[in-house]
């Protein structure tokens, strides 16, 4: 039986061990049976992120889709998978494949597979595409010549996606605001395949962003993870503290999660950063619509769609139900509790680039410090708290995390009385007052996940200790 499977958004998998040129050779020979069926055989768009061999890998790809005929357009250099999507619809492909396992150690490489629309294949595509990898048949060729081969035959093609993702970004964003703004501006693309391109949007202003850890290197030195969270942003940190920016955007490894440290040296999270998003749209733009937010975003959202009449879904966690949804609704934006988030008129999939273009602009356009911007939110919405515990876990038990999940009966959390258990995505425990938290088992890593979010700090960590031990104290970690 094959090693690969699905998760969340795309395979991911250690290289070397699983995440091997043979598989990536199976999987994309899967995903060329798939879209031949499908007649979708015009045009697959390829591209990569900065991660060790991800080139090489998508050299491999790119030759197993061109040896069967199907025209490949590959990037001419590594790109944010947002770029990516862009250049899908841009060009009218059929498929795209991205080579990159975003947020995950450096240990691991992974492959994303999108839609003629840019996002992220549904699970009942993939569950398709699986069933075909154990009966595929892949070529024994030597793919360095081949590739060049392809190259010169026209069957590959280099593409550079930059130019035209830009010019979309000018059409949603007041660029030439933000430009003359004097915002003192550092970015940390994370080694990640963003890096560089906030300096090429914001060149000739000015301004002169500082860009950190914008080199390639596939170690992600100082980094647990290249994922714009906290604990892994402590040089940026330093830098924040000296009092020398008024703001700091980061992206994780291909581009399409983002991060924000304010001027006061202190990070806002993810449900923070998409409420701001939001409150962004309604107040600065004056536009209503609806929005979208995965089970695990902040109930701020909700109470920023009451406010400004405007109806808001909730999805399952995974990007790919989001985009769905934003498709269905024709809605605003959407966005998740890992930092991702969506735009009308642009691809309904995450852009970290372009999120942290709009936090700029919502700067510039009320003159106002991001953290005093938070203060207001919070004027609106009232006091909100929320964290995040990942607990690694023996995969081998999952069915028996499974069950104790699924007959847990506690009365109360943190204080507040349960008023529903439901399993939307993960078990949730809606309390008093519209406070929860969520126990779900990760799509992606070997993680459970423990989520909450109260009125404040305190009941928030009371609330993941409690979770805690619905769990046995953590007897299900390594």
């Amino acid at each position: 039986m094959s090693t690969i499977r699905f998760g969340t958004d795309g395979w991911r998998a250690i290289i070397g061990e699983d995440f091997t040129f043979t598989n990536v050779r199976l999987l994309t020979q899967a995903l060329v049976k798939y879209l031949s069926k499908e007649q979708l055989i015009s045009n697959v768009v390829v591209g990569y992120d900065t991660r060790f061999l991800s080139f090489e890998f998508a050299k491999t790809v790119a030759v197993i889709i061109a040896q069967n005929n199907i025209p490949v357009t590959m990037t001419s250099s590594f790109v944010p998978t947002p770029a990516l999507s862009y250049c899908i619809t841009e060009l009218g492909a059929d498929a795209g494949v991205m080579v990159t396992s975003s947020h995950n150690p450096f240990n691991w490489n992974g492959i994303k597979i999108k839609t003629s629309e840019g996002i992220s294949f549904p699970d009942s595509e993939t569950a398709i595409i699986e069933s075909y990898i154990d009966d595929s048949r892949i070529f024994d060729v030597n793919e360095r010549e081949l590739f060049e081969k392809n190259l010169s035959e026209g069957l590959i093609r280099w593409y550079d996606p930059q130019p035209s993702y830009i010019k979309n970004l000018e059409n949603l964003v007041n660029i030439e605001s933000i430009k003359h703004s004097n915002l003192r501006i550092l970015i940390d693309p994370m080694h990640g395949s963003a890096q560089g391109w906030m300096l090429k949007i914001l060149e000739k202003s000015t301004i002169v962003p500082t860009e950190i850890h914008g080199d390639i290197n596939p170690s992600f030195p100082s980094l647990h993870a290249p994922e714009p969270i906290a604990q892994n942003l402590t040089d940026s940190f330093k830098l924040m503290h000296n009092n020398e920016y008024d703001v700091c955007l980061s992206t994780d490894g291909d581009g399409d999660r983002f991060g924000i440290i304010d001027d006061k040296g202190n990070f806002i999270n993810q449900l923070e950063a998409f409420a701001l998003l939001v409150y962004y749209y309604f107040e600065i733009k004056e536009l209503q619509g609806p929005l979208i937010r995965s089970v695990t975003m902040s109930r701020m959202i909700d109470k920023l769609g009451e406010k400004y009449n405007s109806p808001v879904f909730e999805t399952p966690v995974g990007f790919k139900h989001l985009s769905q949804k934003m498709l269905e609704t024709k809605a605003l934006l959407a966005g998740e509790e890992s930092g991702g988030a969506a735009f009308i008129g642009h691809i309904p999939e995450r852009d970290g680039i372009l999120a942290g273009l709009i936090i700029l602009d919502l700067i510039t356009s009320t003159g106002e410090k991001i953290s005093d911007l938070l203060s207001e939110l919070y004027k609106i919405v009232g006091p909100h708290s929320y964290h995040r515990l990942d607990i690694p876990f023996d995969n081998t038990r999952r069915d028996e995390i499974l069950d104790r999940l699924e007959n847990m009966q506690p009365n109360d959390i943190a204080g507040f009385k349960i008023l529903k258990k439901d399993n939307p995505d993960g078990y949730r425990f809606t309390l008093t007052d519209d406070w929860w938290l969520l126990i779900r088992i990760s799509g992606t890593e070997p993680l459970i996940r423990i989520y909450a979010e109260m009125p404040n700090s305190n009941l928030v960590k009371r609330a993941l200790d409690e979770g805690q031990k619905l769990l046995f104290n953590n007897n299900f970690q390594d």
